[in-house]
């Protein structure tokens, strides 16, 4: 999603005429790193998930949590910019979210509603009690460190006050 991101949000001229066809050709091979064996290399091709689906499907084939936040916080993303074009998909996700928010871990939770606030601003604001409650629960800190994972970004800040 974010080369096709990219591709429509770069002027014309910034963009390949060679793309939209070596990436059809490719997707294949670059969705099947969803899916391989290593959960460092699934939660690296995060990112390449071009749409909702290929989320959903990650999501629901998962097992790694640490691999399974990082997909909870992308549909929330992904979600919101396919929200027009491919509404049974963005119902998917809300159902998701609702799920976790529901039945998830602290850790999880706090991930669905950075998630929702893609998809409606508001939301994080109905969920502030569960998230001063879970970000000051010291006993729920280890777990963040264990699973809290963002692609794409090398060093999270510490916990610590």
């Amino acid at each position: 999603m974010a080369f096709a991101h990219a591709t429509r949000t770069a002027r014309p001229d910034l963009v390949d005429a060679g793309w939209p066809a070596a990436w059809r050709r490719h997707r294949g091979a670059v969705l099947a790193l969803l899916a391989d064996p290593d959960p460092d290399v699934r939660r690296e091709a995060i990112p390449l998930a071009d749409g909702v689906v290929p989320l959903l499907e990650r999501w629901w084939a998962e097992t790694d949590p640490a691999v399974r936040l990082p997909v909870l916080l992308r549909l929330g993303w992904v979600a919101a910019e396919a929200a027009q074009a491919d509404a049974r998909s963005v119902e998917e996700v809300r159902a998701v979210l609702d799920g976790v928010l529901r039945d998830g871990e602290p850790v999880m939770k706090v991930a669905a509603v950075i998630a929702w606030e893609r998809l409606d601003p508001q939301e994080p604001v109905r969920w502030i009690d569960l998230l001063v409650e879970t970000l000051s629960d010291l006993a729920v800190r280890p777990r963040f460190e264990e699973i809290w994972y963002v692609v794409g970004v090398e060093e999270l800040g510490t916990l610590e006050p």
